[in-house]
């Protein structure tokens, strides 16, 4: 479970099939965000909370890999950031951290360069 300022994230694993919703408050209707192969086990790879979005890393079923993702709570307000590293390879995102005045950065997990 992930909250924002405005929403709370429900993420589930069921059959090798991600799933992730997410509900606006008390009595609000839950939104099915839809199925993305969530990277890991049973829980989005690595997320944090930045204002009311949620930035988490996951694969979406067209195979571009564990790539960063961001989310305000709504099915069109979730998508693909960017495809860090092109085609079905990961893009290895190590960690996301939120610094002063909500600049988000991360960081990306690199193989050692053999000449």
């Amino acid at each position: 479970m992930y909250a924002t300022a405005s929403h709370v994230f429900l993420a589930s694993r069921i059959e090798n099939t991600g799933r992730m919703a997410s509900i606006a408050g008390t009595g609000a209707p839950l939104v099915d965000l839809g199925p993305l192969k969530f990277f890991g086990l049973d829980y989005v790879g690595e997320a944090r909370s930045v204002g009311d979005e949620l930035w988490f890393v996951a694969e979406a079923p067209g195979g571009e890999g564990d790539e960063l993702w961001i989310s305000d709570g709504s099915v069109v307000g979730t998508r693909l950031l960017t495809d860090l590293q092109l085609g079905p390879e990961d893009g290895d995102v190590e960690f996301i951290a939120v610094g002063a005045g909500g600049a988000v950065f991360f960081g990306q997990r690199a193989d050692p360069v053999v000449p």
